[in-house]
């Protein structure tokens, strides 16, 4: 049987002004029977039998949704459905996260006030520790993430773009970069520690008119497949679709983090005093 919520566990037993009771608990949300989000906060319905309880029940399973009878209590910072993020702040927004640590050893908010810059660090996503990344937590199995970036790739080992971030070893990424002397956008996947180059296309002619134009990347992602897209605001094109998100999830990759989609800069372990300025970031579901 295909249950809405999965590998519950870390229950606790509470109960509320009018004296019923429940259980809040991690789980998972599966979409194809994997999961991409991480444990989330779930409740449910408790009843007491013989002083022992007993969990949703008449159900028998947890549900993605119960009903409470209790007034509605909001939070100051809560969790939003939709992000839009610009960087006209001192700080990075307190939503975006990094990989082991968030420093400005990768990034910048003075050098070019109004934008975001990543450096291209020796670092790479592809190793533990700390790589010039800052992401958004998936939230849902249909969404799009958008960002806006200028960057002039120095050499073939420079690389600046979109990553769909699982972990080290399983993650998707959407890059600029050099190849032969020629401006192109590659997307690769990376699983179980292996790169494979999945699409490239050449993006030189995009940036005759204009010497360092703002390139639109974009990631559409529904029901563990994703589309790729990347263009100006002049045009913009699919360079890869039909994406399997599924290497990226508990069931394939391991762990219950759950997935980030950020902004990425690397060097690629060369030495580099280049970076990629990001414009803003989006998700929307």
């Amino acid at each position: 049987m295909d249950y809405p919520v999965i590998y519950a566990g870390h229950g606790d037993l509470v109960d509320d002004i009018n004296g019923n009771w429940y259980v809040v608990m991690l789980a998972s949300r599966p979409c194809k029977k994997h999961s991409s989000m991480g444990r989330e906060t779930f409740i449910a319905k408790t009843i007491w039998e013989n002083e022992w309880p007993v969990i949703a029940p008449g159900i028998g399973h947890l549900e993605d949704t119960v009903d409470i009878p209790l007034e509605e209590c909001r939070f100051i910072d809560e969790i939003s459905e939709n992000d839009f993020i610009t960087f006209c702040e001192a700080k990075p927004d307190k939503r975006l996260v990094g990989i082991g640590k968030r420093n400005e050893s990768f990034y910048s908010l003075k050098e070019n006030p109004g934008v975001l810059r990543l450096y291209t660090n020796k670092e790479q996503i592809t190793d533990l520790g700390t790589s010039a990344f800052l992401g958004l937590r998936q939230k849902g199995y249909e969404f799009t993430v958008k960002t806006a970036v200028r960057f002039i790739p120095q050499s073939d080992n420079e690389t600046a773009g979109l990553v769909l971030f699982q972990n080290n070893e399983n993650h998707l990424r959407a890059e600029i970069t050099m190849e032969a002397g020629r401006l192109v956008f590659v997307v690769t996947t990376h699983i179980k520690g292996t790169d494979k180059k999945i699409a490239v296309a050449d993006i030189m002619e995009y940036s005759i008119t204009e010497k360092n134009p703002l390139w639109n990347i974009c990631m559409i992602c529904k029901e563990q497949e994703a589309s790729i897209w990347i263009g100006t605001a002049e045009k913009s094109v699919k360079v890869a679709e039909k994406i399997s998100l599924l290497p990226y999830t508990t069931e394939e990759a391991g762990g219950f983090v759950g997935c980030t989609v950020g902004m990425y800069a690397s060097s690629n372990g060369s030495n580099s005093n280049n970076y990629a300025e990001f414009s803003y970031i989006m998700l929307t579901q």
